[in-house]
């Protein structure tokens, strides 16, 4: 399984990943994490904390992941992610590096 692979599946089952102290956690409903992609996190384990662990938001792997989607020519990839305790989500462009809300 590539890494893009492993993103598309976290995101189709719910399943989070979270570095915390430098280690890499998947959180996600129960049985949401099978074997072949426990296997497949661990596999790409270094290179995900490399591009995630500096907390920037959205990362080069994910933004080329997001990227690969096919889209209407006039709608916008948008990437967005809700933050505990905040009221509104942020929001990214992923054709480009305009933020949401403005």
């Amino acid at each position: 399984m590539t890494l893009n692979d492993v993103f598309k599946v976290c995101a189709v089952r719910g399943v989070r990943l979270v570095i915390t102290g430098g280690q890499l956690r998947a959180q996600g409903r129960k049985g949401a994490v099978n074997d072949a992609l426990r296997h497949a996190i661990t596999e790409h384990r270094q290179t995900i904390i490399d591009v995630y662990g500096d907390g920037v938001w959205p990362g080069t792997a994910e933004i080329a992941a997001m990227q690969e989607f096919s889209a209407p020519t006039n709608a916008r990839k948008l990437i967005h992610r809700w933050r505990d305790r905040q009221g509104t989500p942020d929001v990214r462009d992923i054709e480009g590096t305009r933020k949401y809300p403005q």
